[in-house]
């Protein structure tokens, strides 16, 4: 029944001519040049331009998708600096063959962009909502500044010898179907190299634990060597996580030192700043704001957490307790790593030094979030509140 099931899908591929699902350009989506051509038309069209491939995978039902077109590819900044770098094209993950894209390529969080050169290699992924200018800071440092991902065997060949329990699970919802840890471990089993691009993937989405759990840790290294060190790495911390949401949800500090140790051995060199990171949050999650801190600032002095986590802190923090010596605290670890031309930061700080009873610093910040909020065209409203408070 597989090779009957497999015999059918590669007909249907083949009627399809493996177009993408795509969205041309209109006035939502503004001045990002999406084309609507089947993928080996892409890479024709990328290596004659000399351009490379950008994908943006999506769904139906991706809230953060739609946000995306209306925000970020609709900015005329970000559509002329992909526009001239990049052949564009959108693929819904769960239709036709961007089910088969999405297979390949692992693609399970939305919205996803996935970057290829001239012969169909991926080269870079980046994910999630991003504004405009950190969107396209983003793609420059993923594709132009930074190691491209291991090249793969074959990067056209869309067929794999995915079970059909995989092929299921990223149909559209009310068509999607789910395999028993039974029946993965089994195929697994039977498989000769856990390397493999089926093998991985069937790994990559269903392992959460248990003896497969152990063989990926075990095999990190020649993972890393053909996907690349952030899927490989990603996908250990997220099992070592599930322990971090366990030791959370029973408020249990013993759970969450196993769970550290775990990692050490999953993450090997990379443990050190996911031992930062799943420490703050579990400080931040059982309200222990005096511990958070501290972990933040020890991340900064041991160099495992840099100026983004020291922010992010005091963000938390801010949003957490309007606490005078916490408040201190925390735009303490935040001010030299603020952007001062950034309407949310600036914002941020002014409130913190506000209930830190730091008027003078409070009213700096509050007038320089007014400015740039106002050279944005925004809202002042948040940044006249501070500075009538401080009247």
């Amino acid at each position: 029944m597989e090779k009957v099931n497999a015999g059918i899908r590669i007909a249907a591929r083949a009627l399809t001519g493996l177009l993408l699902t795509v969205a041309s350009v209109d006035g939502a989506q503004g001045q990002t040049a999406f084309r609507e051509s089947a993928f080996s038309d892409l890479i024709t069209e990328a290596r004659e331009e000399r351009k490379y491939i950008m994908i943006d995978a999506y769904t139906d039902w991706c809230g953060w998708c739609k946000t995306m077109d209306r925000e970020t590819f609709a900015d005329s900044a970000t559509g002329a600096y992909l526009n001239e770098r990049f052949v564009n094209a959108k693929i819904n993950a769960e239709e036709g063959f961007g089910i088969d894209f999405a297979m390949k390529y692992r693609v399970s969080q939305f919205p996803q962009y996935l970057f290829f050169d001239g012969e169909g290699q991926l080269i870079a992924r980046l994910s999630g909502f991003m504004k405009p200018k950190g969107f396209t800071a983003a793609v420059q440092e993923a594709v132009f500044e930074s190691a491209h991902l291991p090249k793969g065997p074959a990067p056209l060949d869309f067929e794999g010898d995915f079970p059909d329990f995989y092929r299921n699970s990223f149909r559209k919802n009310k068509e999607r179907t789910y395999p028993s840890a039974a029946e993965v471990e089994g195929w697994l089993d039977s498989r000769e190299d856990l390397t493999d691009e089926a093998s991985w993937g069937v790994m990559h989405r269903f392992i959460g634990g248990g003896k497969y759990a152990l063989r990926m840790a075990e095999l990190r290294e020649p993972l890393i060597e053909k996907y690349g060190r952030d899927e490989v790495i990603g996908k250990l911390a997220a099992l070592v996580f599930n322990d971090v949401k366990t030791a959370i949800k029973e408020g249990n500090e013993e759970i969450l030192f196993n769970a550290l140790r775990a990692g050490d051995s999953f993450l090997g060199e990379d443990a050190p700043r996911y031992r930062l990171r799943y420490t703050m949050y579990y400080y931040q999650m059982t309200d222990d704001l005096d511990r958070y801190l501290q972990t933040a600032a020890s991340g900064l002095r041991a160099g495992t957490a840099d100026g983004k986590i020291a922010v992010q802190a005091a963000a938390t923090v801010g949003a957490k307790t309007a606490d005078p010596d916490l408040s201190a605290r925390a735009v303490g670890l935040a001010a030299p790593f603020i952007d001062h031309e950034d309407y949310e930061e600036t914002l941020l700080a002014a409130t913190l030094y506000l209930r830190a009873d730091d008027p003078g610093k409070a009213r700096e910040f509050a007038e320089k979030a007014k400015k740039n909020a106002a050279e944005a065209g925004d809202p002042t409203e948040a940044a006249d509140a501070v500075l009538n408070d401080l009247k």
